[in-house]
């Protein structure tokens, strides 16, 4: 699938954490039994993030509204969405554990999407452990689904502004 230039705004940044931060991260995340699981806002974790977005995608962050670690699924009843609101203008996902390399990432859709079942994404970010998709919290996205549904992954998520 080709990405379709309607204005979306999003960076990509692989290895992410440093290789022994990480490592510790996914060994945390693995021993999570909820689907999210909140991260302290004042902690070592969101100290690090706050200063990688800084670094990597010259985002200064005010504000951190959650912080979470995920464990969710693709699944064709995802509907695309947006998170925008007052404590929110940036989002992160920090893909943490997983296995598939296109269906288990972020897929993003035209704002007419949002909350439509049957709508294809116009560009998709695949999975890699360790990579980081820092976006604009304007645009609709979802969980990617192409076709191939059951993909499970662990993620951090951050609502950021």
């Amino acid at each position: 699938m080709q990405p379709i230039d309607i204005g979306f705004d999003y960076a990509v940044k692989n290895n992410f954490f440093d290789n022994d931060e990480f490592v510790v991260i996914k060994e945390e995340v693995e021993s999570l039994k909820r689907k999210a699981v909140d991260i302290p806002k004042d902690g070592l974790i969101a100290a690090s993030i706050t200063k990688k977005v800084e670094k990597y995608f010259e985002f200064n962050i005010k504000q951190i509204s959650l912080l979470q670690h995920t464990f969710n699924c693709n699944k064709p009843t995802f509907l695309p969405h947006v998170d925008l609101n007052p404590s929110t203008t940036a989002q992160i996902i920090i893909y943490i554990k997983g296995k598939d390399k296109q269906n288990s990432g972020t897929g993003f859709f035209r704002d007419e999407d949002v909350l439509k079942k049957d709508s294809s994404p116009v560009d998709v970010i695949g999975f890699q452990e360790n990579r980081a998709l820092f976006f604009n919290s304007k645009m609709p996205h979802a969980p990617a689904y192409l076709g191939k549904w059951g993909l499970w992954r662990w993620a951090m998520i951050g609502f950021l502004k």
